[in-house]
């Protein structure tokens, strides 16, 4: 059985940038993989593990330290099934100049347009299939980023996972099966729903 879990963390808040006149559209390309052991957002069990992959039409969210959303990135179609991928897009920016630009991932399978400065996780309910953990598998990352020549090229860099996953093998007595009841778990500095502030990913 796979679950995710959600735990706090502190927030902080950065102040936004509000001079914009310079902010024209730009070419953005960035290479991406997890920080754990390996990547999104296909998942698999091997030998006990959870495994991910990266998968067609996933995007990342770009906004600046204010949350304001600066663009989409789209996967790479030949980077499906991949550990790593390049994302690509375009997005309002200045020219020759460095800023911190957050890089979010929202979960398989959900649309990044018309995100509001704080994103609600509700993960209270879910069926504990492991094709199913993608779905909200947050992830983000705060780079510092310098646009020249009117686009964004940023080599390598990881994202950290928001939310964990948990692998669970539940063991019962002899002649006893589990009819599709629901199983609960608890603990301390465990919750079921939580926020992702889009000013810095966290």
């Amino acid at each position: 059985m796979g679950a995710m879990l959600a735990s706090c963390t502190q927030d902080e808040n950065l102040a936004g940038l509000t001079d914009k006149n310079d902010w024209k559209e730009r070419f953005i390309s960035v290479n991406v993989y997890r920080e754990a052991p390996s990547t999104r957002t296909d998942v698999s069990d091997i030998e006990g593990s959870l495994v991910y992959t990266w998968s067609e039409g996933d995007q990342l969210l770009v906004t600046d330290q204010s949350g304001e959303q600066i663009a989409t990135l789209v996967l790479n179609e030949e980077d499906a099934g991949e550990t790593y991928g390049t994302s690509t897009g375009y997005g309002e920016l200045p020219n020759n100049q460095t800023l911190n630009l957050n890089f979010i991932y929202l979960g398989n399978d959900v649309s990044t347009s018309g995100k509001l400065e704080t994103y609600p996780i509700n993960i209270a309910s879910q069926d504990g299939q492991l094709a199913s953990l993608p779905a909200t598998d947050i992830m983000s990352s705060t780079q510092s980023v310098t646009i020249s020549d009117n686009a964004v090229w940023i080599e390598e860099f990881g994202l950290q996972k928001r939310l964990a996953s948990a692998h669970y093998t539940l063991k019962f007595p002899t002649g006893v099966e589990m009819n599709g009841e629901a199983v609960t778990i608890s603990g301390e500095h465990i919750y079921n729903a939580t926020s992702l502030s889009l000013a810095n990913g966290e």
